[in-house]
Order: structure tokens, then sequence, then C-alpha cells
């Protein structure tokens, strides 16, 4: 089941959830969803069906003959996921507390771009293996060490007066 994602369809979103319960990745996209519902597909052969997509709408629908079973359409490209219920996806825990922020995917990327090389790959000091994104007076800084080179990288942000925190978020 770690290897699957977990797909939820509700109102006019799909999210998307992954686990290996140390890290747990969830993306959120606005969709026409017609009827709720979640099901867990696997991972890896659903990013190489994705990546080779044209940039046409992707319909996805339940199978009515196979249970836990979809059917994936976009433009003449169709094809049939076998997943396991989801049911069987672990319970993710909600952070209680903290801040939340929103940034632009670009600054995001590049900031984790520049910094995360220089995290340390051994586990012997775990602390060294993330990095330390700090949300305060008005930039966000994003550092990486492993012990011996250092990689830090800071951008304007706008979030509220107030709100500053700092969290270590895992490389990997």
């Amino acid at each position: 089941i770690l290897s699957n994602v977990l797909i939820e369809a509700n109102d006019e979103t799909l999210v998307f959830t992954t686990t290996d319960f140390d890290v747990t990745v969830r993306f959120s996209c606005k969709a026409e969803v017609v009827e709720p519902g979640s099901i867990t597909l696997p991972l890896k052969r659903l990013t190489s069906i994705v990546g080779v997509l044209s940039d046409q709408v992707v319909e996805i629908a339940s199978d009515p003959k196979q249970d836990g079973a979809i059917r994936m359409t976009c433009g003449s490209y169709r094809s049939k996921i076998t997943g396991i219920p989801a049911k069987e996806f672990p319970p993710i825990a909600k952070p209680e507390g903290g801040s939340t922020f929103k940034l632009d995917q670009a600054i995001f990327k590049e900031s984790l771009r520049k910094t995360a090389y220089a995290a340390a790959v051994d586990d012997s000091r775990p602390v060294l293996m993330g990095v330390l994104l700090s949300f305060a007076d008005g930039k966000l800084t994003t550092v990486a060490t492993d012990g011996r080179r250092l990689a830090l990288f800071w951008t304007e942000l706008d979030f509220p007066e107030g709100q500053n925190c700092n969290a270590v978020l895992p490389a990997r």
C-alpha cells in the first residue's frame, strides 16, 4: 500500500496523498467531480502514464466491472489501472497548531534546489539530513549542511507579520 498514492475526489477537488510513515506528501488540485470517491493506485504506474498524456482533459472513472479499478481516458488514450481500496491506506496524522504558508511553487522549488544538495546523507546525524525552512522578517531562508559544506538561500516573501516559524524538511 505504501507504493500507492491515495486519490480522494471531493466537491471540486482531487487530493493526492503518499507516505512512507516518515514523510507524507499531500497535493490537491481543482477538478470537476461528478461523484465523490477514493482509491489507491500504484504510484509508479500512474506517473508513467501521466508522463505521456497530452495536454487534454483527463477523465478518471471507476470500472463498474471490477471493484478497485479505474478507467483513465485522455484524448485517444485509454487505460485501466487496478488499485487497492482507500480504506487500506494508513491513516495520516493531521498537524495541530502550527502555521500555514502559501508560496509560489517556483520559489519553493528553487530554494530547495539551491540548498538540498548540501544536506547530509549519512544518518549518523539525522538533524543534518534535512533543510531548514525559516519564515522570518519577510523572508524565506533555506539552509542545509552536512557538517563540511553549507548552502544558504533566501528570498523575500509576503506573509503575515508575527507568523515567524522554523521547520526542518527531510531532504529526500
